[in-house]
């Protein structure tokens, strides 16, 4: 019930939140940052890619989720963000999803107010360019081909194209929309982009796909990107992240895959 209860809750929330990573296909919405907070020693660096792949532009939001009551989310002055100084805070939420409006150019600065937390790199920093670069609605799908032992063509599947593998507002759907656009065959290969520590891929049963539950179920997690995994035999496969929050937010696959 607690689980049924979460996801009601996230995807009411996600029905009114926009995500951007890059640029692609028009089902993956490109208006709202939807990051992973947390405070892992050394996740200054994660962050700091993170940000740096970012297409921002005023009118976004930055969306921070983390398991509620184990961080807060706060815009900070520069001063704030380089010394942790809690006496420069602009605004602070501390319930999960935390939103912020984009509302100028420029830098804008975020960290944890909990104790230590922003000390160990739970920070991040954006820049919103005077005049942001177009995006595009569109963009090719982002595979190759080659052969087999037996000559046959294999494929190559980028997952989510330039989008990457990350969370997504319009849930499980979008990458179901991509799915549907290919076909998958025994030999072909998935590759999996993210930020490292940011973000993996478990692949898992079908009852951990829909609840979201990876706690002790998952046949294999992939922890470093580019991620890949060939497709060896015919049937379903099912792919989530290791954070329910991120599955709860549409960070999910499921394909099938036919014989040759």
């Amino acid at each position: 019930m607690v689980k049924m209860l979460r996801k009601v809750s996230l995807s009411i929330t996600v029905i009114v939140i926009l995500m951007i990573q890059k640029p692609v296909a028009s089902f993956f919405d490109q208006r709202t940052h939807i990051i992973p907070w947390t405070s892992l020693p050394g996740i200054s660096v994660p962050y700091s890619i993170w940000s740096s792949i970012q297409r921002f532009s005023v009118d976004d939001k930055m969306v921070f989720v983390f398991p509620q009551g184990l961080h807060t989310a706060a815009e900070v002055t520069k001063e704030g963000y380089d010394n942790c100084n809690l006496t420069e805070i602009i605004s602070i939420e501390a319930a999960s999803p935390a939103t912020f409006n984009i509302e100028s150019v420029g830098k804008h600065y975020y960290i944890c107010t909990v104790a230590g937390h922003c000390q160990i790199g739970q920070k991040v920093a954006i820049t919103v360019p005077d005049s942001s670069p177009a995006i595009l609605a569109t963009s090719a799908p982002l595979s190759s081909s080659s052969r087999d032992v037996s000559g046959e063509a294999v494929t190559t599947h980028i997952v989510g194209d330039g989008f990457g593998w990350a969370p997504s507002s319009g849930g499980a759907s979008d990458y179901k929309a991509w799915a549907s656009n290919r076909t998958f065959r025994v030999g072909d290969t998935l590759v999996f982009k993210f930020v490292n520590k940011l973000h993996d891929v478990a692949l898992v049963p079908e009852s951990a796909y829909e609840n979201c539950d990876t706690s002790n179920s998952a046949v294999a997690v992939y922890k470093r990107s580019p991620a890949t995994v060939i497709l060896n035999s015919p049937g379903n496969y099912y792919f989530t992240t290791t954070n329910p929050q991120m599955c709860d937010f549409g960070q999910q696959l499921a394909i099938n895959v036919r014989a040759r």
